[in-house]
């Protein structure tokens, strides 16, 4: 019996994959499997199971990650129903899918563990939240935390908060490259060479971020301790204001909690 059996090995399943192995199991803990048989050739020399079909991984797993897209997942809920029982574990990082619906197309007695990681979790830096159905055990909810600490950060919310948990962590890292690429192309334009441009853009990224994490003050106070009075922090802050920089945000982040909800299925 595997201890976790992942359906999908992308991006974000292979991700989490390599960041519990060996922290919190171990290769032959579990089985792999995806449409896609090109991603399942690295596994060929490892401990990993890959198995034919998902209805064999489920019954032989104690928990199933279902690391599919959110348009994927009513094909794939309806391949894993008949070999899903009430011993099994599942947990979802598929953004809007919510508990209900996938205890819907399972059973009412199924376990459910709902997750909204990020793209971080590659680095293991990822931002990740949990949510889970009421038969959830501690036991339960314990192992699925240790599976995101391992490659992040994790907190437990109410579901009613993954919306927006996904309009600003789960798509957040896309918004910080858009900025860090019109940085780099910035200098590069000013003359820079590109990829000095883009060593001192992702340096200054990463740093502000290390020293954000471990300052005891607000973003806004630390915005406000690099801004000197006429300075060039100052000149441009004043034209972002121009711009209405806060607004623009606000409407984009906007723009995705609104799509988060429309993936929702009740």
């Amino acid at each position: 019996m595997k201890k976790l059996f992942i359906i999908g090995v992308g991006n974000m399943g292979m991700a989490i994959l390599k960041g519990v192995i060996p922290q919190v199991l171990k290769e032959d803990d579990i089985s792999v499997y995806d449409v896609d048989k090109s991603r399942l050739q690295s596994f060929l020399d490892s401990k990993t199971e890959v198995v034919d079909t998902i209805e064999g991984g489920v019954k032989n797993a104690e928990s199933i990650l279902l690391a599919v897209k959110p348009q994927d997942m009513e094909d794939v809920l309806m391949e894993v129903k008949e070999a899903v029982s009430e011993r099994n574990l599942v947990i979802s990082i598929a953004a809007g899918i919510t508990t209900n619906y996938i205890k819907k197309i399972l059973g009412g007695n199924t376990k459910v563990a709902r997750v909204m990681p990020n793209l971080c979790i590659s680095v293991k830096k990822g931002a990740s939240a949990c949510c889970f159905s009421g038969n959830c055990a501690n036991g339960d909810k314990q192992f699925v935390e240790s599976l995101f600490k391992a490659v992040g950060i994790t907190l437990s919310v109410d579901e009613s908060k993954m919306d927006i948990i996904t309009a600003i962590s789960g798509s957040g890292p896309g918004y910080l490259f858009k900025i860090m690429e019109v940085l780099i192309d910035i200098g590069k334009e000013e003359g820079l060479k590109e990829e000095d441009s883009r060593k001192l853009v992702y340096q200054t990224v990463s740093g502000a971020a290390a020293l954000a994490m471990d300052s005891n003050i607000s973003a806004r106070a630390l915005r406000e301790k690099v801004t000197s009075k006429a300075g060039t922090t100052e000149a441009a802050l004043k034209v972002m204001d121009e711009y209405k920089i806060e607004e623009m945000f606000r409407e984009a982040v906007k723009a995705a909690l609104n799509r988060a909800k429309e993936l929702s299925k009740e």
